[in-house]
């Protein structure tokens, strides 16, 4: 089938569809432009366009010259007065070590999410699921002896309860950390 139809005859075919569409594509958008053009056709006030003046929200621009009451002054004339008090900040809570721990607390949680919905998902046995906890907790050395650690053994062991046939203790959890 295609062995009939010739280079030729492709290109201007093709040629033939993209002139007919870029020529409606330019009736539809720009018709009013064009009707404004064959209508004032002999003017040369149609080729150059004059903005409308309308009156905007701030309202219409004053040609009038600047008031005569700005006047300027010597950069030597200005003193600023440096104040002994100390500005107004927004400054964590935590000290700027302790932002770190947070970021990598919500890193480990998300982790242990994950390990807990796939788990479930797929009825993992307690010996599977305690090495995937103990390898999420390897990543994180740092946290270990931290507040957060016990805020984390508690995420463990209450995340467990009901999705598992199996129950873990805090004292299995906190095991995992001394290796």
């Amino acid at each position: 089938m295609f062995s009939s139809i010739s280079w030729e005859d492709f290109f201007s075919t093709a040629a033939s569809i993209t002139a007919g569409y870029y020529t409606i594509t330019i009736i539809l958008l720009y018709h009013k432009e064009i009707v404004q053009r064959f209508r004032s056709r002999g003017t040369a006030q149609a080729l150059t366009l004059q903005p409308e003046r309308t009156d905007d929200v701030i309202g219409p621009m004053s040609d009038e010259q600047p008031d005569e009451r700005i006047s300027v002054i010597d950069s030597d004339a200005v003193s600023v007065h440096q104040s002994d008090e100390e500005p107004d900040s927004i400054s964590p809570a935590q000290a700027p070590g302790e932002s770190l721990l947070v970021g990598s607390v919500a890193d480990l949680l998300n982790e242990i999410k994950t390990i807990i919905r796939i788990s479930a998902e797929y009825q993992t046995a307690k010996e599977e699921c305690t090495e995937l906890f103990k390898a999420s907790i390897l990543k994180y050395p740092h946290l270990k002896g931290t507040a957060y650690q016990d805020a984390i053994i508690g995420f463990i062991c209450e995340e467990c309860k009901g999705r598992f046939t199996f129950t873990l203790t805090i004292q299995e959890v906190q095991q995992w950390w001394q290796q």
